[in-house]
């Protein structure tokens, strides 16, 4: 209930229509790049260190959690 109430409006499922490769060092990582830049998104909050040093995708952000919250204090 509470995920179908407050976390899934907030959501849109994206099929990516532009596959990136090789930009992590974790190959599956570059799914989440993939979908994030298919979908529009401003951010990917993540808690995988490697992503988080990317920083930036084009106008894609990639940030901490920590991050993410201190953005609503």
């Amino acid at each position: 209930m509470i995920i179908e109430k407050y976390i899934l409006p907030f959501f849109e499922v994206v099929e990516p229509g532009e596959l990136v490769t090789g930009i992590c060092n974790d190959p599956d990582d570059d799914r989440f790049l993939s979908c994030a830049l298919s979908g529009g998104a401003d951010y990917i909050v993540s808690g995988d260190k490697e992503l988080c040093n990317l920083k930036e995708l084009r106008a894609v952000r990639i940030i901490s959690a920590e991050e993410f919250m201190k953005m609503f204090e």
